[in-house]
């Protein structure tokens, strides 16, 4: 994958757009490692938090293309373009 340059992006369109079709806030699972000394012996511990923390505008940008590709609504290619027969 390479590196995108996005141009203009109106956010607040593609905001209104991802929110109907996902949660707004990305839900990231975060372990959390413990370890301690005793008279018993060391021990030691994971546990997994979740987070949540709200979708990048890349990230937004990709939840909006990926819809539109799986449900057909995005055209690429000699087809986006109609050629009119005016003459």
């Amino acid at each position: 994958m390479g590196l995108r340059e996005f141009i203009y992006i109106d956010k607040p369109r593609v905001n209104i757009y991802v929110e109907q079709i996902c949660d707004p806030m990305k839900r990231v699972k975060v372990p959390e490692w413990s370890a301690s000394l005793s008279l018993k012996g060391p021990s030691a511990g994971a546990k997994q938090k979740v987070e949540s923390r709200p979708y990048s505008i890349t990230e937004r940008i990709d939840i909006l293309v990926e819809y539109l590709s799986k449900n057909d609504l995005i055209t690429e290619g000699a087809d986006a373009f109609v050629k009119s027969n005016i003459g």
